[in-house]
């Protein structure tokens, strides 16, 4: 499936939609139809492998996180609603989602701190490691990819991107 975020300024409510690859419209939600705070904005979504769980990112002011949903034929279950700022206090960011197939993970990149966030589908931590690159320190990492059928994360910073194996 295709996830598209379009923010609508002059209603400022964002709208999530989401299609099939042959351009079908699968489901269309506002914010309000998925988070408790209407005023907060979307800022990336995320499915797992098989396309059942969801991760939307989102921020207001100076709280910032992802909500986990189970997510079958247009049907929006939320699991968990993880606070991102509650993990770091000194940081603020655009939570950039990845999922991670071979670790059946999500993971958020943090650019102030330079932490990857990891977290399961039930919306617990399962822990963190920096990427700050060690002859750069000034370079943070502000995304991450993962293929879906590869063992490799590429983590983007503002001048390079790194390639790293993963080993489970």
């Amino acid at each position: 499936m295709i996830y598209l975020i379009f923010h609508k300024k002059h209603q400022k409510k964002d709208e999530l939609v989401i299609i099939d690859y042959n351009e079908n419209e699968i489901d269309c939600r506002q914010i309000n139809d998925l988070i408790e705070d209407d005023n907060c904005e979307l800022s990336d979504i995320n499915g797992s492998n098989d396309d059942k769980h969801l991760a939307i990112g989102y921020r207001h002011e100076q709280e910032f996180g992802i909500y986990i949903y189970r997510y079958l034929n247009s049907v929006w279950v939320r699991i968990e609603k993880v606070k991102l700022n509650e993990c770091d206090v000194n940081s603020y960011f655009t939570p950039r989602i990845c999922w991670i197939n071979q670790l059946d993970l999500y993971s958020v990149i943090d650019f102030k701190s330079g932490d990857m966030i990891m977290i399961n589908c039930k919306g617990e931590l399962n822990g963190k490691r920096s990427y700050i690159c060690t002859d750069k320190e000034e370079l943070k990492p502000i995304n991450i990819c993962s293929p879906k059928n590869k063992n490799w994360l590429a983590i983007c910073y503002e001048t390079l991107i790194s390639i790293h194996t993963i080993i489970d």
